[in-house]
């Protein structure tokens, strides 16, 4: 067998050398650990201690497996699909977290883990015979060198098992998801037997999220367009552990189209990308933005959209630049719009006005009243408020003097509609004077 050596001891009879040693002086021996033998192609070992260490059989070194560790596995704890699990369904060299957690039969881009990775431990042979020893350990990097690895010290999995790596919250998902999202990860095995250990990697898995998940764009007031006038999109989209966008790739742009159906391209984009790490945004698992834009073209459909990115729509990165992994070819960025049916128009400053004043003469009848009347009309098609304040009034009864301060202020609310280029409003203000009690007089406007 590779990695062995044997010794001749009859004339069919060879038995394996299991110790080496040479004499170094007087009665001391020495333990060769590695023996060479010169040939006419150079040297060739002929003798390894690590021989007898344990070894892997036949290439079959450990794997990262999406529903059970080995074909007809008798192990089924809580939370895991039942087994044995035939056949076994290798990790792809990448793998998205989250659910659904049923039983994988395929890895990505269409399936997810499931309830938990799978360290397979491989075939191992001990070198020397005698018995074995496993320990299993998962190691992350950032890059696609091996020799980045770094070990993870935290629990891994719901069963208490270090060969495995439970698909959840507190675990692939740790820290939100951020704790695993855009890692190579590795499971290790280390096999010792008296002679020694020998430690075999897995081939990496790249850990990704699933793809963003909007759920509504909202453009509020979609029938009102008016130049400088503050236009407002809602975006909501899911924000869980497993899909939750990144907020430095992600954005919102503001268009302006000459026709509805336009396409949407950097011509005609007016505003953006504004990152997403730019906004105030609402909620836990699910967020809410609201997009701004004050438009300054008249005559255009404007139309806001959003783009979600994250680690399953963009290439893989370490240190600021793009690293090729296998496998890997990023998903489509999730994108929604809004937009208004109205193109903008324009709105004109109204006429301005001052002072308002009237005069008229009373009735000296106790049981007559006092009608004033105004009307008030102005250019404009923007939608004001009107103040009209009605100040003091000298009212004469039956020898009486009242003078009244009458500090009345009517408002009209805002308009909802235009009446043509001309807005009319008539102010039409009666108050009745009528004699209470001992002649004093009541306003009722």
């Amino acid at each position: 067998m590779a990695g062995k050596s044997y010794i001749k001891v009859g004339t069919n009879d060879w038995d394996r050398i299991k110790k080496m040693y040479i004499k170094a002086a007087g009665q001391t021996w020495i333990a060769i650990r590695k023996a060479y033998i010169k040939t006419s192609s150079g040297w060739k070992k002929v003798f390894d201690t690590a021989s007898n260490r344990p070894f892997i059989e036949d290439n079959d070194i450990p794997k990262i497996r999406l529903n059970t560790f080995r074909t007809n596995s008798t192990y089924n704890p809580p939370g895991t699909a039942d087994d044995p699990v035939n056949p076994v369904v290798e990790a792809p060299p990448v793998q998205q977290m989250g659910p659904p957690t049923t039983t994988p039969t395929v890895g990505w881009p269409n399936g997810t883990v499931g309830n938990h990775l799978w360290g397979y431990d491989g075939s191992w042979v001990s070198g020397n015979g005698s018995s074995m020893t496993f320990q299993y350990k998962w190691f992350y990097r950032y890059s696609s060198n091996p020799n980045d690895d770094t070990e993870e010290l935290n629990a891994t999995s719901s069963t208490g098992r270090t060969d495995m790596l439970t698909n959840s919250s507190s675990h692939l998902g740790k820290n939100d998801g951020d704790y695993f999202d855009r890692n190579f990860l590795t499971f290790k095995v280390t096999a010792t037997n008296s002679a020694g250990n020998s430690t075999q990697p897995s081939a990496a898995v790249y850990i990704v999220r699933q793809q963003p998940v909007l759920i509504s764009a909202t453009m509020l007031d979609k029938n009102e367009a008016s130049l400088n006038t503050t236009m407002t999109c809602t975006f909501v989209y899911q924000n869980q552990w497993y899909n939750k966008p990144d907020m430095s790739k992600s954005f919102i742009e503001w268009f302006a189209l000459e026709n509805l159906g336009s396409a949407l391209t950097t011509s005609n984009r007016v505003s953006g990308p504004e990152y997403l790490n730019s906004f105030s945004t609402s909620g836990t698992t699910t967020k809410t933005i609201n997009a701004y834009h004050v438009p300054q073209l008249l005559n255009r459909y404007y139309q806001a959209r959003i783009t979600l990115n994250n680690s399953s729509t963009t290439p893989a990165e370490y240190a600021g630049s793009q690293i090729i992994v296998s496998g890997f070819t990023p998903k489509f960025a999730v994108t929604g719009s809004d937009w208004k049916n109205v193109v903008t128009t324009q709105i004109l400053d109204p006429q301005p006005f001052n002072t308002l004043s009237f005069t008229k003469n009373f009735p000296f009848s106790s049981n007559q009243g006092i009608t004033r009347s105004t009307n008030l009309s102005w250019q404009a098609s923007t939608k004001q408020n009107i103040e009209l304040n009605i100040g003091e009034a000298t009212i004469m009864q039956t020898g009486h003097k009242f003078n009244l301060l009458l500090p009345l202020l009517i408002k009209l609310r805002p308009l909802t509609q235009h009446i043509g280029p001309t807005r009319q409003v008539v102010v039409l203000i009666i108050i009745n004077l009528l004699r209470l009690g001992f002649g004093q007089p009541m306003l009722d406007p």
